[in-house]
């Protein structure tokens, strides 16, 4: 009995914080029926399929091949077999129970674009960005390479699975290119994106379409610290990331541990108040007051309140970000550490193993592999030779 009460609180719980995707992962009937969509063969409307995960700057892909009309979502959305109008299918995950399963059921051959970054460095972003996950419970570098070991050898997520991926999805795959970090930094995104659409014979607007104010960059701390949705009065405001407006994505501060609260997205209708709103040295993230809601105000009755809020954050910000700062690794940490651990050897040949491909279709890649590369020579691996 007592175990059944705890289950009926904690679906209450989400229920009243309306963090639905949870909720319907904790019932195993809406569970299978979900996951069990992805199983049904998918009508051939896809025009390319994206190869990427954490830490390879996936999020800013996705964020401008929507911008540009190129409507894209992960494979592992559910329920992925009704979004018909579906042009880009995002594959950013591997070793799921369902990912093998739902790529087998696809026949239609595409474009194929992965995106590829050396992967020591991915695996220093990737963990840098846990540490924002679950920053209130870390409170050391040990805690840190705790966490680093335990997200390594249960990893998912397709940080450097380059081969594996590849084997997945041979059978769909008309041509493939290699995305590198070159190809969508701030200078270089929009002529990859305009490449990308005459390619696959999206409606490309031209370059207008991609006049953000904040740089094309979405992996930066500062950008996860946003929206911050706090309410005064009873009336809803945001203080975001203009980019986060539209694109349904949470506040990242401690995302991964705090499990009851309500998801720190946009999806009222809102109404800007004030724009341009610059924090510290971040100007290349203006930020954006939006009201959410419909209600009107009167809003001169609201700015002192707003304007303490705003500072009020702006400081907790200060805080967040500077023991972030201490926490981070660089890829020096990184490498000692798993150069000392025994796990090391079993992450260097898997590393080894994963570049094949890249070998194999454009050894030159492997070039900016700096961090990487000195990895593997501490374990006597050449990483441009296919033998170790």
């Amino acid at each position: 009995m007592h175990l059944i009460a705890r289950k009926i609180k904690t679906l209450s719980k989400l229920v009243i914080y309306k963090n639905w995707n949870v909720l319907l992962h904790k019932i195993p009937i809406l569970r299978f029926a979900l996951n069990a969509t992805n199983y049904i063969p998918h009508p051939n409307k896809y025009k390319m399929i994206l190869l990427g995960g954490h830490g390879l700057g996936v999020n800013s892909f996705v964020y401008y091949l929507n911008k540009i009309n190129i409507k894209t979502s992960s494979i592992t959305n559910k329920p992925f077999i009704f979004w018909g109008d579906l042009q880009c299918i995002l594959v950013d995950s591997i070793n799921t129970k369902y990912t093998n399963k739902i790529l087998s059921k696809l026949t239609y051959k595409v474009m194929v674009y992965q995106l590829v970054r050396c992967p020591i460095s991915t695996i220093k972003s990737v963990i840098n960005v846990l540490i924002l996950n679950y920053i209130s419970i870390l409170n050391n570098k040990d805690d840190v390479y705790n966490l680093l070991l335990k997200t390594l050898e249960n990893n998912h997520f397709m940080i450097f699975h380059f081969t594996s991926i590849n084997k997945l999805i041979s059978h769909i795959t008309l041509q493939k290119q290699y995305i590198t970090m070159n190809d969508i930094n701030d200078d270089n995104f929009p002529t990859t994106l305009e490449k990308i659409s005459k390619e696959i014979n999206a409606n490309w607007g031209g370059q207008n379409e991609l006049n953000d104010k904040e740089s094309v960059v979405k992996g930066s701390t500062f950008f996860r610290c946003f929206p911050h949705i706090f309410t005064i009065d009873n009336v809803r405001f945001a203080l975001t990331i203009e980019s986060k407006i539209y694109a349904s994505r949470p506040q990242e501060i401690d995302l991964s541990v705090i499990q009851f609260r309500k998801p720190y997205l946009i999806k009222d209708s809102f109404h800007i108040l004030r724009n341009n709103i610059i924090y510290k040295h971040y100007t290349n993230y203006p930020l954006v007051l939006l009201k959410l809601g419909n209600k009107k105000i009167q809003i001169e009755r609201f700015n002192n309140a707003i304007n303490a809020e705003i500072e009020k954050y702006f400081t907790y910000l200060d805080n967040i970000l500077y023991k972030h700062q201490i926490l981070s690794l660089d890829k020096d940490e990184i490498i000692e550490f798993l150069y000392n651990n025994p796990f090391g050897i079993t992450l260097a040949k898997q590393i080894h193993r994963e570049l094949q491909i890249l070998r194999d279709d454009n050894i030159a890649l492997l070039d900016d592999f700096n961090d990487t590369r000195e990895f593997l020579n501490k374990f006597n691996i050449d990483i441009y030779s296919n033998v170790i």
